[in-house]
C-alpha cells in the first residue's frame, strides 16, 4: 500500500474553488488528516489470514479424525450389545 502526504493546503484551495465554504474545507481537511494518523499496524494482514486458513483447516481435520474415532468406538460398543442380547436369547431358546 502506497502511503502519499495530504497537502491540506491544496485541498482546501481546491473545496473552496468548487463551492465549499472555507468552514466546510477546513472539516474536510481535518477529517481526511484524522484519518491518515489512524494505527493500521493491528489489522490483520493477507498472510496473516493465510495462517488462519491453514490453521482453521488443520484443526478442522483434527476434529474429523477425532470424531471418526469416537463413533468408531461408539459402533463397536453397540455391536458387543447387540452381540450379547443376541447370544443370552440363543442361550434362553436353548433350554
Amino acid at each position: 500500500m502506497v502511503v502519499t502526504a495530504l497537502n491540506t493546503h491544496e485541498l482546501v484551495k481546491r473545496l473552496t474553488s468548487v463551492g465549499f465554504s472555507g468552514e466546510q474545507a477546513e472539516a474536510l481537511r481535518a477529517a481526511l488528516r484524522q484519518g491518515q494518523d489512524i494505527d493500521l499496524s493491528s489489522l490483520a494482514t493477507k498472510a496473516d489470514l493465510l495462517v488462519l486458513k491453514s490453521d482453521i483447516a488443520a484443526a478442522t481435520k483434527t476434529d474429523i479424525a477425532e470424531v471418526k474415532a469416537e463413533i468408531l468406538k461408539w459402533m463397536m460398543g453397540q455391536t458387543a450389545v447387540m452381540i450379547g442380547i443376541a447370544l443370552a436369547f440363543a442361550h434362553l431358546g436353548g433350554h
